[in-house]
């Protein structure tokens, strides 16, 4: 199943403004890690927005936004991968890989 359940989400002010132009922003449900999609990729940061890191390259061209199941999985939207291919891709923080296309 490719549908992660729907869940509402609270706002809260981050430290610093996000190194680069942001579509989608999250908050990770297990340890309260910020992740933040751009056009290309997904930053992290780690310290409620003092700083910013890429993760791995995502392998896609256009990122709608990003999602945190309620047990901390986060997924990425795009509509177009290097691949050609639409839909979820998979993000493991263990390995920082991002697996694609998931769905």
């Amino acid at each position: 199943n490719c549908r992660p359940s729907s869940t509402q989400t609270s706002f809260s002010l981050l430290t610093n403004q996000p190194p680069v132009n942001i579509i989608s922003i999250v908050k990770d449900p297990t340890n309260n890690d910020r992740y933040a999609a751009a056009t290309l990729t997904v930053i992290k940061s780690t310290n409620n927005g003092s700083l910013w890191t890429a993760t791995a390259n995502t392998g896609t061209l256009n990122l709608n936004l990003v999602y945190f199941t309620a047990s901390g999985q986060l997924y990425a939207g795009t509509d177009k991968t290097t691949t050609g291919s639409v839909g979820l891709i998979k993000y493991s923080k263990a390995t920082d890989v991002w697996i694609t296309p998931f769905c």
